[in-house]
């Protein structure tokens, strides 16, 4: 067969020669024939094609594997989705893990009216164009890492927190060391990121989050009260200084939040919004300054028996002018909030949920419920101030003297007993654990539950009961702060423990209030709801006043 000509299409179609001359054959324009031009190479695309599939077969079983690492198959049924617990499967979250566990922690911490947006800027600062710490944003993001492998028990992302804590922790340093970075708000952001985090990672001998609480502190106090005065420094200070309470609270030692400045300047702007909470907070302010010298078996205690006879007397007035700043606080929030608590009937309680469920069986007949969750902070918060006080008076002063000052002052409480105030906290928690408060519910109630707990005989069913919970819901709510205040031996722990066994060996005095479920009809409602005016009107402000204190420490 000879070879196919390379000629035009139309002179192969004459069956003559063609000149093959491009774009047109001479031929056919002498023959005055338009040239119909050359056919184009036949290409053989089949190993492209072949090629093409092959790629679009590995991207799909690429896809398929990330799907199976986020959804594993066996999770999978045709009515739905397994139970979280019955997928025993490592979460792999690569790229957007940093997403989602900071979304995590600010669903189950910040969601809710009463949250300061201020507590956002610090814990999710990486979104923020203005923010350019390196050192808050590596401390936020290892806190949120180590809340989500908490609560979802994933040692992976637990560890990959530890690795962000030690990058902001040398971060920090350096910024402690630099002038200019030393007292901005982002580093005062990362120290109380870092000690959240420690929180959320607390166990037995290892006073992380007391160092870092300190530092937080010793910021706070350099930065000066004049700095804390607008958003966002001074939402921060208020968020830090209840952790700043607690620190010293626990470790029985005096704190510069004592100081008249530091309640009076951050609100001289506003003086109308500081709320009962702050005015609560700056009684217990207080207490540490007493707790060091009872507590502390130091000087204070040293020297002639009438010396410390007039020290000891002093103590006890002071001690009931505090108490006397509590009752006015405990009037005026129950002439605003005259209903703002009621008492019901436990949930049911199953047998067959067993340790799975975050509410043990409480040992009470009723519980209490609130009409929001800052009612049931200040209730608790309160009554934990005047078990710690009346402790102290019942430590400096005779014995019958606590039980008296406490049927004086406060005829509308239920009990007259201190394991009565303890009760009242217990019978809280079933509210804060509500599943719409998320785990702000849980961490309120670890302060005011870890007092109430040591107030009582641990023996009792009430005390099981406030373990009970702190031992379920350490991890479900991502902080173990409930089983280190219960556990750990701390000066305040040490000296409750003291004064409970005292308390076991003098006489009990029996109460005129009834049992602890029995509450006042005057203090009990479930229909009213809270009016909307201040509770500490400007013009006749109910101002808490305490001793000034002299240079040695005690009142002039």
């Amino acid at each position: 067969m000879g070879k196919r000509s390379n000629g035009c299409v139309t002179c192969r179609k004459r069956k003559v020669k063609c000149d093959e001359a491009k774009p047109e054959c001479e031929r056919c324009k002498k023959a005055t024939y338009k040239c119909a031009g050359y056919d184009q190479p036949w290409l053989d695309e089949t190993r492209y094609i072949a090629l093409a599939r092959q790629r679009a077969a590995e991207r799909a079983e690429e896809e398929r594997g990330s799907l199976e690492a986020l959804i594993p198959s066996h999770a999978v049924t045709a009515q739905g989705f397994l139970p979280f617990e019955a997928v025993n499967q490592p979460m792999n979250l690569s790229a957007f893990q940093d997403d989602i566990c900071r979304s995590f922690m600010l669903y189950r911490l910040m969601s809710g009216p009463n949250v300061s947006k201020a507590v956002t800027w610090w814990l999710s600062p990486a979104p923020r164009v203005e923010v350019q710490s390196q050192t808050l944003v590596s401390a936020s993001r290892a806190m949120a890492a180590s809340f989500f492998g908490r609560v979802h028990q994933q040692p992976t992302i637990v560890a990959q927190g530890e690795s962000l804590y030690g990058v902001a922790i040398r971060n920090l340093k350096l910024d402690i060391d630099h002038k200019e970075k030393r007292y901005t708000l982002e580093t005062l952001g990362a120290t109380l990121a870092l000690n959240m985090y420690e929180l959320v990672n607390l166990r037995a001998n290892q006073p992380g989050w007391i160092l870092h609480a300190g530092g937080v502190g010793k910021l706070i106090q350099a930065r000066g009260p004049e700095k804390h005065k607008r958003y966002p420094a001074k939402t921060i200070y208020l968020e830090a200084r209840t952790l700043l309470v607690a620190n010293s609270l626990y470790g029985c030692q005096r704190t510069f939040l004592d100081e008249q400045r530091w309640k009076d300047v951050p609100w001289e702007d506003d003086v109308s919004s500081k709320t009962p909470y702050d005015y609560l907070i700056d009684v217990l302010c207080h207490i540490p300054y007493f707790l060091e010298i009872v507590a502390h078996n130091g000087d204070s205690y040293t020297g002639v028996i009438s010396e410390r006879s007039i020290k000891l007397k002093t103590l006890e007035e002071e001690l009931v002018q505090l108490l006397g700043t509590l009752k006015a606080l405990h009037e005026a929030w129950r002439a605003h909030w005259p209903n703002a608590y009621w008492a019901v009937s436990p949930r049911p309680f199953s047998v067959s949920e067993g340790k799975d469920t975050k509410f043990p069986q409480p040992p009470y007949e009723t519980v209490l419920h609130f009409t929001d969750m800052a009612r049931a902070n200040d209730f608790c918060m309160f009554n934990m101030a005047l078990i710690i006080a009346l402790l102290l008076l019942q430590d400096v002063a005779e014995p019958q003297v606590a039980q008296n000052t406490l049927r004086t002052m406060f005829p509308h409480l239920p009990c007259c007993s201190i394991e009565s105030l303890a009760n009242l906290i217990g019978r809280t928690a079933e509210y804060l654990l509500l599943e719409e408060h998320g785990s702000i519910g849980y961490i309120n109630y670890t302060f005011p539950g870890a007092i109430a707990y040591l107030a009582l005989d641990n023996k009792s069913p009430q005390a099981k009961y406030i373990y009970e919970i702190f031992e379920r819901n350490a991890n479900s709510s991502g902080f173990g702060f409930g089983e280190f205040a219960l556990n750990v031996p701390t000066p305040l722990r040490t000296w409750m423990a003291s004064c409970v066994e005292l308390h076991q060996r003098q006489t009990s005095y029996p109460c005129s209030y009834g049992s602890p479920d029995t509450l006042v009809s005057d203090i009990v409602s479930s229909e009213n709801e809270p009016c909307a005016q201040p509770c500490f009107d400007t013009q006749d402000q109910v101002t808490p006043t305490l001793p000034v204190r002299s240079s040695s420490g005690f009142a002039q």
